[in-house]
This record gives C-alpha cells, sequence and structure tokens, in this order.
C-alpha cells in the first residue's frame, strides 16, 4: 500500500540511488552509466512500478548487456568497461511559467536581466502564494530554501498550500550563495524533485543548469504518468559494439506501446481497442470538419494549455452526413494523429434485448476508455440507441429514457483535466438525437461531412494512379471526377478496389474503362437480366431518354449530362444521369419553366415517335409526378405565380377553404399546358438532332459523357 502512493519523482530517486550504488561497486567489469539514466530505468519497468523492482532492475540491465557482448569478448580480457548511452527520440517539455517562492529579490532581478523565454514572477509570503498560483499558473515552482529557514513557515506548509491549487506542479528548492560558500546538495523533502544550489557569482549558467531540471523532470514526470494511466510498456532495442578495445551499449528505438488487461480484453466484444496510425492527410476532402479538428488535435496532445487559463477540453464532436463519407476515419485520425487509445462501437454493438442491458454496455465501455485515458471513445450510429426521450411508460420507452440518460451522466462526468476522454460520435441523422445530448457540455459541436467535393474526388483517383503507377492524363482524371459527382467516398473507395478486381479476373492490365464501367454499375445499377424490350419498346424508349437530353442540352447548356441508357436498371427503362454545376444555382421562374419542359420531353417524343397521340405509354408518370411537384412548389410555396401573390398556399388554406387553392391549382396546370407545349415545338425544331441521338441509344444502349459531348458537336 506505501508503494503505490510513491510519485514519479519518488521512483527516480529510487532508481538515482541505485545508479550511485553501482557506481560505487568495484569489480573488473564496469559500467559508465549516462546522465539521468535512472528515467529510463523507471519507463523500462512501466507499467508495473515498484521500489524493490528498481533495486534490482539494474542487474538485469548489466546482464542484458554482457549477454550482448559474449560474441566480442576474447581470453584476454581482463578489467572490462562499458559505456552506455540511449537514445532519445522524444521532444523534451519546457517550462514557460516559473514562480518563485523567496523573500529576497536578489534571483528574480539577477534572471529578468537575462535573455530567457521563460517568465518568471516571486512571491514573497506564504498568504499571497494561492493568489499568485491561480493567477499565474506556472509550469514549476521554485523554493529558496534559506528564505524557508528564515521564516515561521515550514516547508511542508507551503507544499501543502501548493498542492491544493495543483497537485502536480513539480516543485524544487534553490540555495543561493557565493562561490566559497558550503552549499546543500541533499533534498529537504520527498515532494521535491531536487534541491539545486546557485551560485551568485554566475547566475546564467547556475539557472541555465536549474531549468535543465526542471525540463527533465517535466518530461519524464509527464511521461511516466502517461505510461501508468494509459498501461503502457517502452520497447527499446540494445547493441553493443567494440571500439578501440572498449565496449558502447546503445539503447535505441525507443518505443511506448499500450497493453490491455486480460479482464479488459475478455470485455472487448462490445468494442475495438486500437492505436490508430490514419492522420488527417488520410482524410481526403472534409476541409472545413479537418481545420476544426486540428484545432481538437492541439487540446488533446497538450490539455494542460487550456487548463492554463482554467478551462476543460470540450466533452466531444457530433459527425454528422450521409453514409460513407469518412466519419469514422476522421474519427480515427484525431486519435491517430494524438497517439492516443481509440476505442470504437457501434450502437449494434451496445443494443442489448434485456433490460436496462444497453445502459450497462454504455457504462462499461465508458469505464474501460476513462481507464486508460487520455483516450477517445467513438460510437457509431449513435441515433440508434440516443433517440428523443418521451413520456410514454411502455418499456421500450423506459429502455429508450435509461439509455439516453446513462449517456448524459457518463458524458457529464467523463471529463477530467488529468485524464481527459474525448467522446465522438457519427449519425446520419442528427436530428433524431435527444436534445440534451447536442447542448454544449456533451456534444459541442455537430461536425457536418459531405459529400467529396469535385477537388476531393479528383485527389482520389490521383492518389490512386500513383499507388498503382498507372499513367493516366489529367483529362482521364477529370473525366473520371466528374462522372463520380455524388459518389460518397466509400462508393469511390469501393469502385476502385472492384475495378482491380474485374481487371485481375479477366487476366487485362488495370485501365480506366474498368474504372468507368465499375462507376456506371455502382452508381446507376447493373442492367437487368428479368427484363427484355421488345423492338418497339426499346424504340420508344429511345425517343423518350433522347428527348430528355436534347432538352437539357438545349435548355440547360452549361449543365453536365454524365451518363443516358435505355438498358433497364434500378426499375427504370431508362434515364438521363445530368449534374448541376458545381456553383449553387436558385429557382427562378424561367429556369422552373425549363425544367418542366425537360421533364414533359420524353412524352412528347414518344408521340412524335409513333406519330400518334394515342399511342404514349405510361413510362411518362414519374415525369409527370415530378413536374407536378415542381410545379407546385413554385406555385404554393414559392410565390412565382403573379395571379397567386408570394403566399404559401398550402399555409394559408389550411383551415378554411379559399378560392386562392382553386386559383393555385389551376395556376399548376397552365404551367404543365404551357410546357408541353413549348418542350413539342422545342423538340420539332431540333427533330433531326432528336433522331441522331435516339438512333445512337439503339445502338449502344448508354451513353457517358464523352460519347453524349459527341453527339452534340
Amino acid at each position: 500500500m506505501l508503494f503505490s502512493q510513491l510519485r514519479a519523482n519518488h521512483y527516480l530517486h529510487i532508481a538515482e540511488q541505485a545508479v550511485k550504488q553501482s557506481a560505487r561497486t568495484n569489480h573488473d567489469v564496469n559500467f559508465n552509466w549516462p546522465m539521468r539514466f535512472s528515467s529510463f530505468l523507471v519507463r523500462a519497468l512501466a507499467p508495473e512500478i515498484s521500489a524493490r523492482q528498481l533495486g534490482t532492475i539494474l542487474s538485469k540491465i548489466k546482464a542484458d548487456i554482457l549477454i550482448k557482448s559474449a560474441d566480442l569478448l576474447d581470453d584476454q580480457s581482463e578489467a572490462i568497461e562499458y559505456t552506455v548511452t540511449v537514445n532519445e527520440s522524444s521532444t523534451q517539455a519546457e517550462a514557460r511559467q516559473i514562480l518563485l517562492f523567496d523573500n529576497d529579490k536578489r534571483l528574480h532581478d539577477a534572471l529578468n536581466v537575462l535573455d530567457t523565454s521563460v517568465n518568471i514572477n516571486l512571491v514573497s509570503t506564504l498568504e499571497s502564494l494561492p493568489e499568485q498560483m491561480k493567477h499565474q499558473r506556472p509550469d514549476a515552482l521554485l523554493i529558496d530554501s534559506e528564505s524557508v529557514s528564515q521564516s515561521q513557515t515550514s516547508l511542508s506548509e507551503i507544499i501543502e498550500k501548493v498542492r491544493e491549487q495543483n497537485s502536480s506542479i513539480p516543485i524544487f528548492t534553490y540555495q543561493l550563495a557565493q562561490l566559497d560558500k558550503t552549499l546543500q546538495t541533499d533534498n529537504v523533502c520527498v515532494d521535491v524533485l531536487e534541491h539545486v544550489p546557485i551560485k551568485l557569482d554566475d547566475i546564467k549558467q547556475g539557472f541555465t543548469e536549474l531549468l535543465s531540471k526542471v525540463n527533465h523532470y517535466l518530461t519524464v514526470e509527464k511521461t511516466i504518468q502517461r505510461m501508468l494511466s494509459r498501461n503502457e510498456t517502452l520497447d527499446y532495442t540494445l547493441s553493443v559494439d567494440k571500439r578501440d578495445n572498449k565496449f558502447v551499449a546503445t539503447f535505441d528505438n525507443l518505443q511506448y506501446k499500450q497493453i490491455i488487461q486480460s479482464k479488459d480484453i475478455q470485455e472487448s466484444a462490445l468494442f475495438q481497442q486500437s492505436l490508430p496510425s490514419a492522420t488527417l492527410d488520410d482524410v481526403i476532402g472534409l476541409e472545413r470538419a479537418k481545420m476544426r479538428l486540428a484545432e481538437v488535435i492541439g487540446w488533446l496532445k497538450h490539455p494542460e494549455k487550456l487548463s492554463n487559463f482554467g478551462i476543460k477540453i470540450p466533452t466531444g464532436f457530433l459527425y454528422a452526413g450521409p453514409p460513407g463519407t469518412g466519419k469514422t476515419l476522421l474519427a480515427k485520425a484525431v486519435a491517430g494523429e494524438c497517439k492516443l487509445p481509440f476505442f470504437s462501437a457501434s450502437a449494434a454493438e451496445l443494443s442489448s434485448p434485456h433490460s436496462s442491458g444497453t445502459t450497462e454496455n454504455i457504462k462499461s465501455v465508458f469505464a474501460v476508455a476513462r481507464k486508460y485515458a487520455p483516450s477517445i471513445l467513438f460510437v457509431d450510429e449513435i441515433d440508434a440507441i440516443a433517440g428523443k426521450r418521451t413520456a410514454n411508460n411502455d418499456g421500450s420507452s423506459r429502455d429508450r429514457n435509461l439509455t439516453v440518460n446513462a449517456l448524459l451522466t457518463e458524458m457529464d462526468g467523463f471529463n477530467t483535466q488529468q485524464e481527459p476522454v474525448f467522446v465522438m460520435a457519427a449519425t446520419n441523422h442528427p436530428h433524431l438525437l435527444d436534445d440534451a445530448l447536442t447542448r454544449p457540455g456533451r456534444f459541442d459541436e455537430i461536425i457536418y461531412c459531405d459529400l467529396p467535393n469535385k477537388k476531393a474526388r479528383q485527389v482520389f483517383f490521383e492518389r490512386f494512379a500513383n499507388k498503382h503507377s498507372l499513367s493516366w492524363p489529367i483529362e482521364t482524371v477529370e473525366q473520371l471526377t466528374n462522372i463520380s459527382q455524388g459518389m460518397s467516398a466509400a462508393q469511390i473507395d469501393q469502385v476502385l478496389r472492384e475495378s482491380i478486381y474485374q481487371a485481375v479476373g479477366n487476366n487485362e492490365p488495370l485501365s480506366t474503362a474498368h474504372v468507368k464501367d465499375t462507376i456506371v454499375r455502382i452508381v446507376y445499377g447493373s442492367p437487368s437480366d428479368n427484363i427484355t424490350l421488345s423492338t418497339e419498346e426499346k424504340r420508344r424508349t429511345a425517343y423518350h431518354e433522347a428527348a430528355h437530353l436534347l432538352t437539357h442540352k438545349l435548355l440547360f447548356p452549361t449543365h453536365l449530362v454524365d451518363f443516358v441508357t435505355i438498358e433497364p436498371r434500378n426499375q427504370a427503362l431508362g434515364f438521363v444521369a445530368t449534374r448541376s454545376p458545381d456553383e449553387y444555382e436558385s429557382l427562378s421562374k424561367q429556369k422552373v419553366h425549363d425544367q418542366l419542359q425537360v421533364l414533359l420531353a420524353g412524352k412528347v417524343a414518344e408521340a412524335i415517335c409513333a406519330c400518334d397521340q394515342n399511342q404514349v405509354s405510361t413510362g411518362a408518370s414519374n415525369d409527370i409526378e415530378k413536374a407536378t411537384r415542381l410545379a407546385m412548389h413554385a406555385i404554393f410555396e414559392g410565390g412565382l405565380e403573379a395571379s397567386v401573390g408570394p403566399i404559401n398556399v398550402g399555409m394559408l388554406t389550411k383551415y378554411e377553404e379559399s378560392e386562392l387553392l382553386s386559383k393555385a391549382q389551376n395556376a399548376v396546370k397552365t404551367w404543365l399546358a404551357d410546357a408541353e407545349k413549348n418542350v413539342t415545338a422545342l423538340l420539332h425544331d431540333n427533330l433531326e438532332k432528336l433522331e441522331l441521338v435516339a438512333l445512337t441509344l439503339i445502338e449502344k444502349e448508354s451513353l457517358l459523357k464523352d460519347e453524349i459531348d459527341t453527339l452534340f458537336i
């Protein structure tokens, strides 16, 4: 029980004593240990550090070195000497704020003359110490031992006062003296990391050494605390070389690896635990989300920066957007950038058919994440378990309410400054979540993950081409970028994978044709094997789709058409896939009239094809429904019909009968009749082009953008 209360500095002192003891031992085999080797010894034992093990770890290190050098020894070797080095790769922490507890200003005044980036402040009384600690928020506290001995306050009382404000701040003592004065060098209290003598005749050198010690202890203590809380071990390689009859032992490639305890592994059916290697650079697109998350990463890497302002880090963020837009990858990238343990669970894994089972699962997952804090917990499809609470008393409603309450309770009590846990969740339906979850303090912000824009899609294909050494010209990449509009990141990834499957399956080199075929299949569906069109039906469908295509090209010349087909796919005999410009365009009255003509063009073309109005099929029923809905939106809600006025017809006529409703309905009929009349004239004026497109469709059945553009040159 006694050892469990030891702090990092206590372990360091025990290790230092072991190193000193080893140096005093006189054997035929001598080891020259590097400065501050004690920190390596402590880390080598983590996470199971004990005072007893620290007393024996050095013997194990010596044995390892001797075993490694066995092949280098010869029978003539008598006294053997090893020089030991440790190649550290981690960045050392730096103190920026230092508070001096001193009853005179000699050191403070001398230091302020020096050119240093450290901000140094002075406090001289115990009464003012708490206020200065709160105001200055120092990285380290330096206490003048002479000031303590001259006052009526003990060092223990000062430290107790300090710990009330900051339980983890490193504390050093120092002593000022002339060159010829004997200096105290021993620690005077177990809570003091080190006692440092400073000679007034050489303030700069003395303070530089002191600052180096402060930074070293800050780094080591932070590392050891992290290793203990996250259950990390230190991996390293040991090599021994012989140089000029001397041996050099080098500890290199130091890496920290987290280990999961056995009982936590038993509970892993509820979640997956990992230390992701993904970074924000791996996330293509989502630039706004990445910029915001870059700030979050800074907070998670250095929570003390926020704590210096007295604020805690945000509890969590919610990712919202369509399926396959990279929400999970974003969460992993945040964990990867921070090098934090990543716990992920889906709502399906957390859900339980038993009463209160979901609540218990949530508590278990949060408990494990807290155990390895600082960490990140990610819950996918959270809307499935965190829907809006109701006042119903049935069993399912009670369980849902309990589940939401459990989430709220865990998130409220989840965030501490010393061991923060950042909660991230993803949903396709943020509006379904209970309002209490999305208020500040729970999910502090909703980050929307949109479908990849043109630039992002281009990066997808460029990276794919580079990865597989494909020499795709810019025009090819741009063409693939254009025809993949509206696809999610997951769909594009699927396209690229299945293109490789197709090429390998056919024993062919990978080409853009494979990618195009896969895009068409994934986006537009595969041709139906169950529906076969007669010659007449195929001709009718060709004229129908050709009319849609031609009218769209004539009335919306800036809009692109990526694909047209008369092969039955996805419950449709044929369709035209169009794409609006990247710039947003609002609906005007003229654009609505033009769109109505595009929608009704297929029906008109069937009459032209058959030369008989009575031969028009019901294949245009979906087009008519869309046209009616569009006209109603413009007139009933958009206020684009002058005879009706800028009025929401549905809202105004909801509670009573009105002539306004009849007037609006007649306006819809008029708009549709005018559109049919205008598109009939338009198609007759361009009959030759209509027939060319229809005949091409009959021949090829499906056309991609480049083939379509060729018809309209």
